[in-house]
């Protein structure tokens, strides 16, 4: 089955603030949205894909315990949701700039 997908546009952006050398509180915004596309070949040809978007909202926290050393903690939540699926996550990210 052959499809033609709509174009995709997202947006993810962030805001951190470091009140300290330590610590460093972060805010999230994504936005996704997909435009209608069509299934072109099979069975179902010729019909329409709907379109699809989500908003999510999350909060996390950056721990520096060096200049490059540091570590992230964060919780991301769906505020929006309609055709695609719905995030509810914690992430953990470790970064070491060399």
């Amino acid at each position: 089955m052959k499809t033609e997908a709509g174009t995709t546009y997202h947006a993810s952006p962030r805001i951190g603030y470091r009140p300290s050398q330590m610590f460093e509180p972060c805010f999230a915004w994504d936005y996704k949205t997909k435009n209608s596309g069509k299934i072109q070949s099979g069975p179902d040809a010729g019909t329409k894909i709907d379109i699809s978007n989500g908003i999510t909202l999350g909060a996390g926290l950056m721990f520096h315990f060096s200049p490059n050393i540091a570590m992230t903690a964060s919780y991301t939540n769906a505020v929006k949701a309609k055709n695609v699926i719905e995030t509810d996550g914690v992430y953990f990210k470790f970064d070491y700039v060399w």
